[in-house]
């Protein structure tokens, strides 16, 4: 598993970066980039936490459990039900579910393992 701020070598500058380990120093990735690319130009990139937006959508969830009620007991009885949550109240739950999912996530390793890489610089080997 990576940490923020360690270090990766790639062919390109965009898209998959998953050829090389993650390594604690720029200048480790840079050697291991030369002997891995053999001569050829490569890049360097610093890695960077992206958690893509994991979380729930309360007004989502209030909206499904109002059309599962509507659906059991009929959309006539149902017809007000949560709709009238007062916006605080909606933001302490969406709030208290994000606590949740994030905890259910840590503990069955669905952790998002996605990140971002800043601090890119190409590397020409001829100039090494």
């Amino acid at each position: 598993m990576f940490k923020e701020g360690q270090w990766m070598y790639n062919k390109c500058e965009d898209g998959a970066w998953g050829t090389s380990d993650y390594l604690d120093t720029k200048e480790k990735a840079i050697k291991l980039g030369v002997d891995y690319y053999e001569g050829e130009s490569f890049w360097v990139g610093q890695i960077e936490p992206n958690n893509c937006g994991v979380g729930v959508n309360v007004d989502n969830i209030l909206e499904d459990i109002h059309e599962n009620v509507s659906s059991e007991i009929g959309s006539e009885i149902a017809e007000d039900y949560l709709c009238d949550v007062k916006s605080e109240h909606s933001e302490i739950l969406e709030e208290r579910l994000n606590e949740v999912l994030v905890k259910w996530m840590e503990e069955f390793s669905y952790t998002p393992s996605f990140f971002k890489m800043t601090n890119v610089e190409k590397i020409e080997t001829i100039d090494l």
